[in-house]
C-alpha cells in the first residue's frame, strides 16, 4: 500500500522504515558514506510503499517550491529491481 505523510505524520516506525532502506541502498549498497538523515525530511512530503509483510520497499521525498516539483532520495529495495 502507498502512503503520504509529511514529517509531522510519519509515525516513529514508518519513519524507521523509511530510513533502514535508504540506509541499506545508498549507504552499504552504493557505498556512499555521507550523512543521509538532514533538515530536509523535517520539510519533504514522504511517499513510500509497504508491502505485504509491512516492509517498506520503495520511498521518495518530495519538496514542493512554488510552482516547483522537486524529488530526491529516490529508492527501491533491491528485492524489487529486475
Amino acid at each position: 500500500m502507498w502512503y503520504k505523510r509529511t514529517f509531522e505524520e510519519l509515525t516513529t516506525l514508518e519513519f524507521y522504515k523509511c530510513l533502514k532502506l535508504r540506509l541499506e541502498t545508498f549507504v552499504v549498497e552504493q557505498n556512499s558514506v555521507y550523512n543521509d538523515l538532514d533538515e530536509h525530511d523535517l520539510e519533504a512530503i514522504h511517499i513510500f510503499h509497504e508491502n505485504e509483510v509491512g516492509e517498506v520497499d520503495a520511498y521518495a521525498r518530495v519538496f514542493e517550491t512554488g510552482t516547483t516539483i522537486h524529488f530526491g532520495r529516490v529508492v527501491t529495495a533491491a528485492s524489487t529491481r529486475g
